[in-house]
């Protein structure tokens, strides 16, 4: 597919003339600095999306925790033995544990 989405789709066009236009007014001005004074103002202000984005963007977008339990899986069919071997292993360096699967620690 070609950048920007379909052929024919000028969405993305569009998108950049706008983000085009906004950098050049940042550049050419102190724009930056008051966008980021205000953006601060409002966070000292209680404004909770403003911190967020302050926190986001000095500490890094908190990663997304995936909780996977994996209790009652039992592979079937010609190849049960190796996707039950892969499926110990890959529990195994999940866990941080490394050895077979079969070992109790």
């Amino acid at each position: 597919m070609p950048v920007g989405g379909q052929k024919g789709n000028n969405n993305a066009a569009r998108g950049s003339e706008w983000r085009d236009a906004v950098r050049k007014c940042i550049v050419q001005g102190k724009s930056l600095d008051k966008l980021a004074q205000t953006l601060v103002d409002k966070a000292l202000d209680g404004d909770m999306v403003a911190l967020k984005e302050i926190g986001d963007r000095l500490d890094g977008k908190p990663k997304q925790q995936v909780d996977l339990n994996v209790t009652e899986i039992e592979p079937k069919g010609p190849d049960a033995d190796i996707l039950n071997q892969r499926l110990g292993n890959a529990l195994a360096n999940r866990s941080g544990f490394i050895g077979t699967p079969d070992t109790v620690r």
